[in-house]
């Protein structure tokens, strides 16, 4: 199912804004999505989503496995600071040591940008081989034992996601 994350991050701020002043949610109150099943189906925008971080995994969108990016909105409130994983060496602004791997990196990069360009064609291509697969069960399975879980509308499933259950 898609979440409403704007809704709940808007949800979430109105209730930290309601907290007495003291109240360390009251001003510091940071909003995380894990994206990571969205990015290569449907359209993702952090901001849009009233996100102040957001998780991608290259391997769900195409790139390969061992790649990941946190989004972090620039100018997040509340004196938060990214700690480091690892510590060592200064890369990537001092957030992780070791040798970054560049291969990787670039290839997110080219993966988004794929993406990117290509999401109405892949949505759409996801979105048919979902159906296509659902009628086929469909036939093949008496009707009456088979039900599609979720959300009964399409705009709130992931296109590349069918989930069922069998009666038996």
């Amino acid at each position: 199912t898609v979440q409403p994350v704007r809704a709940i991050a808007d949800a979430a701020r109105a209730a930290a804004a309601a907290l007495p002043q003291g109240c360390y949610a009251h001003q510091h109150l940071l909003v995380h999505t894990d994206a990571a099943q969205s990015c290569g189906k449907i359209e993702v925008k952090p901001a849009e989503l009233g996100a102040d971080m957001a998780t991608v995994v290259g391997h769900k969108f195409g790139a390969p496995k061992g790649i990941a990016a946190l989004y972090i909105r620039a100018h997040c409130t509340g004196g938060f600071a990214v700690e480091p994983s690892l510590f060592g060496g200064g890369q990537e602004g001092g957030f992780r040591a070791g040798t970054e791997n560049v291969l990787l990196a670039v290839a997110l990069g080219a993966a988004a940008a794929v993406t990117v360009a290509e999401l109405p064609r892949i949505h759409a291509h996801m979105k048919a081989m979902r159906v296509r697969l659902r009628d086929l069960l469909f036939v093949f399975i008496n009707t009456q034992d088979v039900r599609v879980n979720g959300p009964p509308s399409a705009a709130e499933r992931l296109p590349n996601t069918l989930s069922i259950s069998v009666k038996g």
